[in-house]
C-alpha cells in the first residue's frame, strides 16, 4: 500500500462534491498517513470560462485549520491541479507563483480549445490525429512552463478516446519520448495516476510501457495519485501499485511539501 495520496478532489473542482473532510476521512480509513488536495484550475475552460476555477483564499481558509485538526492522525497538504495551454503562459505563471502551494501539479485538459472528453474532438481531428495533437500539445506545454511539479496522467487520452484508441498504443507516438526527455532536463516528475484503472484500463497512467522509457531514458521522479474525486475513489488500487511500480524499476516515489521534494520508499 501506498503511504499517501498525492491527487485528490473535492468541492472546490466543479466535478466534485465530496468535502474536505469528508476525503481526509476516506485517507484515514484507507490507512493513509497524508492526503494532498489538488484542485482544478483551468482558466477559460472551453465549455464555461469559469467551469473549473474557485475562490484560492477560501481553498486555504477551509483546508490549513483542518491541517491542525488531523495533526499526528494525517498529514494534509494542499496542492493545486493546473491545466496547461499553450495560449496562457503568463495568466497560468501568475496563477502557480501567486499562493503558497505545497505541490503544483501540471495537466492537459484542453487542446486547440477542445476538451478530449467530448466527441467533438473526435469528430474533428480522429482517433490517431487526437490522440497525437494531445501527445504533441503535451510536449508543448512541459517544454513552455516550469511552474509544475510534476506531470500529471500523461496518457490519460486513452481513456476518452473511441474504444479506448481504437487498436493504438503509446508505442504508436515516438513525441512521447521527447516529453520523457523534457521532463527530465527540467528534474520533474512523472505522477502515477490510478485513475485509469477506475475506468476500466489494464493500468494505471502511465501505461508500463511509459514508466519503462522514463526509466531507461534516465527518469527517476514519480508522484503517486488517485485523483480521486469521491471518498470511494481516495487510495483507489494502491494495494497494486508497489508491485506495479517495482516491476518497472522503481523502489520509491516522491511526495512535494512546500514544493520541496520528500523520497518516500515503496
Amino acid at each position: 500500500m501506498m503511504l499517501t495520496d498525492n491527487h485528490t478532489h473535492t468541492r472546490f473542482s466543479t466535478d466534485s462534491e465530496a468535502s474536505v473532510r469528508e476525503q481526509i476521512e476516506a485517507a484515514l480509513e484507507s490507512g493513509l498517513s497524508g492526503i494532498t488536495f489538488t484542485d482544478h484550475l483551468d482558466p477559460e475552460f472551453p465549455l464555461d470560462a469559469s467551469m473549473f476555477m474557485f475562490d484560492i483564499d477560501e481553498y486555504f481558509r477551509e483546508i490549513s485549520p483542518l491541517k491542525d485538526e488531523y495533526k499526528g492522525q494525517i498529514d494534509v497538504l494542499i496542492g493545486v491541479e493546473i491545466g496547461m495551454r499553450t495560449d496562457q503562459e503568463e495568466l497560468l505563471n501568475k496563477l502557480a507563483k501567486s499562493y503558497p502551494f505545497d505541490t503544483v501539479i501540471g495537466s492537459i485538459h484542453v487542446v486547440e480549445y477542445f476538451d478530449p472528453y467530448y466527441p467533438e474532438y473526435w469528430n474533428k481531428y480522429g482517433v490517431k490525429g487526437g490522440l497525437e495533437l494531445f501527445f504533441e500539445t503535451t510536449k508543448r506545454c512541459v517544454d513552455m512552463y516550469d511552474f509544475y511539479d510534476s506531470l500529471g496522467h500523461i496518457d490519460y487520452i486513452f481513456r476518452y478516446a473511441p474504444d479506448k484508441g481504437a487498436g493504438f498504443s503509446a508505442k504508436d507516438f515516438p513525441v512521447i519520448d521527447d516529453i520523457l526527455k523534457v521532463l527530465i532536463r527540467k528534474d520533474k516528475a512523472l505522477e502515477i495516476n490510478t485513475a485509469g484503472l477506475k475506468y476500466g484500463l489494464a493500468e494505471p497512467h502511465p501505461c508500463s510501457y511509459i514508466l519503462k522509457r522514463y526509466k531507461e531514458l534516465g527518469g527517476r521522479k514519480i508522484t503517486i495519485g488517485s485523483d480521486g474525486h469521491k471518498p470511494e475513489h481516495i487510495a483507489y488500487g494502491f494495494e497494486t501499485l508497489a508491485g506495479y511500480l517495482n516491476g518497472c524499476g522503481f523502489s520509491e516515489y516522491v511526495r512535494y511539501a512546500e514544493r520541496k521534494e520528500n523520497i518516500i520508499r515503496l
